[in-house]
């Protein structure tokens, strides 16, 4: 059975279409690139461990989808954002607590302790300055 000319001109569209696709997609590949923690962190300018504490877990949250966190998930974003570590993650989160900017979450999974943002805790990450002083 042969196609008559309507089909093949459709049947060339939708080629056309699919290789748009692939090089729109591979023209930048910066698009597609989801943002890394370090990436993150220099939008912004957290000055203690406290604050960068709460920048990690609203990453941890608005890109990762997670709703709490533990100490080791903070241990885990030093690394990989590439930047020291304090001394004792534990006592920061703690003093975070104490700001209202995180609190005790009891919907973890693992047996491990962990904490979710507060409202006030999103609010400070979404309203704390960049470097250049812009919010």
């Amino acid at each position: 059975m042969s196609k008559t000319l309507e089909d093949k001109v459709k049947d060339l569209e939708l080629r056309v279409q699919k290789l748009e696709s692939i090089f729109n997609q591979t023209k930048n590949p910066a698009v597609s690139r989801k943002l890394s923690i370090a990436e993150f962190l220099q939008t912004k300018s957290p000055k203690n461990h406290v604050e960068t504490i709460i920048h990690l877990a609203y990453f941890l949250e608005k890109n990762r989808d997670r709703k709490f966190f533990t100490s080791k998930d903070i241990d885990s974003c030093y690394s990989e954002a590439r930047i020291s570590k304090p001394k004792n993650i534990t006592d920061l989160i703690g003093q975070a607590t104490r700001r209202g900017l995180v609190m005790i979450s009891d919907n973890s999974p693992e047996s491990q302790k962990s904490w979710a943002l507060t409202m006030s805790g999103l609010k400070f990450v979404e309203s704390h300055e960049n470097k250049e002083g812009r919010k």
